[in-house]
């Protein structure tokens, strides 16, 4: 949701052309919103939409890891499901043609322990 204070502000998506555009999977992702196959399907049209306000962009996606990949975990259903989406959007983009999409993983984020003195 745009915020009020942009209200009537328009962006002019041919007026910048980025080299990059970076996608980080999962940041805001709310496991009881959507089911698989409907998250896939509508982050699946917003990289299309990327794609077509960018053409020459290279677009990264990146796997949140804002998740725990504990097996056995809620984080870690979450993490496999945002892993999948984010292997199927790039495959199908691959597969339309496009050799400028990539996929990233980052390292999950743990809790570290306090150093005693």
């Amino acid at each position: 949701m745009a915020s009020p204070a942009l209200k009537g502000v328009h962006w002019d998506h041919g007026a910048y052309q980025p080299d990059l555009v970076v996608i980080n999977l999962g940041t805001d992702f709310d496991a009881g919103m959507l089911d698989a196959k409907e998250y896939l399907e509508v982050f699946s049209g917003f990289v299309m939409r990327v794609r077509t306000v960018y053409p020459l962009s290279h677009i990264i996606l990146v796997e949140s890891n804002f998740h725990s990949d504990v097996l056995g975990t809620e984080g870690a259903e979450i993490r496999e499901q945002l892993r999948l989406t984010l292997e199927t959007v790039v495959a199908r983009e691959r597969a339309a043609g496009d050799r400028w999409i990539s996929p990233r993983r980052l390292a999950t984020m743990r809790k570290r322990r306090a150093i005693s003195n």
